[in-house]
């Protein structure tokens, strides 16, 4: 499955991420089992303790969150969520094994989606990136727009990720989401010019757009998005053109599993808060995935 690699020895990666604040004992058994040489993660290490407010006052609208419930019950979030995303990844950095992560959507960084509102009334609480210096600091190599190298394997990755697509629900908001779109997809191509890609693997925090992997399915989804396709644009324009190996991607919790486009393999791990990962073997032109549902 996939292109062809150069001639490699064969490689276990154990594929994990959404955590969402909770600490993934069970990998310890998996390793002693399994025997990974490497751990890659498509984030969201932070929970959200605030998803349901978002959700009932912010989503589908202009109004960030703050200024419904104000700038101090905010940071109390955040402050909550920072505390519990840190636990996650002190834990991933103790066990000694090789890690390569992007950060998710709900993690603490300052990297914009596409398209999202950059005036002072909308800008973040947080003015720094809080997340990746902990992921360097426990000695998880960060992929966020950048070439991460492993054995013979080349990684980039894209971050955030969570907007599924260009097209706007609000006809004044296109031409900020194009200069965003753009931007990101020329900081993620410039990194894959560097490497043979013939062993390129993309890690991005979402699924490609309409797949069988970003379909809002969940009952308790939200009447804006229920049914539809809610992957990443990006991401799949990025797969159609620089053709990886291999796209290991989350954010969608309900569709752990695999599709293709094209020759490149696209797996979803699924969400580690509820005990899901991916184990991926890949050796020479073959990879061999196992699921934990």
């Amino acid at each position: 499955m996939g292109k062809k690699l150069t001639k490699m020895k064969e490689i276990k990666i154990l594929a994990i991420g959404d955590f969402h604040g909770k600490i993934p004992y069970f990998i310890k058994k998996v390793i002693k089992k399994e025997k990974p040489d490497l751990i890659i993660s498509p984030g969201d290490f932070c929970p959200l303790y605030e998803r349901k407010l978002i959700f009932k006052y912010s989503y589908g609208t202009d109004k960030p969150l703050w200024q419904v419930i104000g700038k101090k019950k905010q940071k109390e979030f955040t402050k909550k969520n920072l505390r519990d995303g840190k636990k996650v990844i002190v834990y991933i950095g103790n066990l000694n094994i090789p890690a390569i992560s992007v950060t998710g959507n709900i993690d603490l960084t300052t990297y914009r989606d596409i398209g999202e509102i950059s005036s002072p009334r909308r800008r973040r609480l947080h003015k720094k990136d809080l997340i990746t210096p902990l992921l360097k600091k426990h000695k998880i190599k960060v992929a966020d727009y950048k070439l991460v190298n492993f054995e013979n394997l080349y990684f980039v990755g894209y971050p955030r990720s969570s907007y599924y697509g260009i097209k706007p629900r609000m006809k004044d908001k296109l031409r900020l989401r194009l200069k965003d779109y753009r931007n990101q997809k020329k900081r993620i191509e410039k990194e894959i010019k560097k490497i043979d890609r013939k062993n390129f693997i993309f890690i991005s925090h979402n699924v490609p757009y309409k797949t069988k992997l970003d379909l809002i399915r969940a009952k308790g989804a939200h009447k804006l998005a229920k049914g539809k396709h809610y992957g990443s644009y990006l991401t799949r324009k990025i797969i159609e053109k620089h053709k990886p190996l291999l796209c290991v991607a989350g954010h969608m919790h309900e569709n752990q599993g695999q599709d293709k486009i094209g020759k490149t393999l696209i797996i979803n791990p699924g969400a580690a808060k509820y005990g899901k990962y991916a184990m991926i073997t890949i050796r020479d032109s073959k990879i061999r995935v196992k699921f934990k549902k």
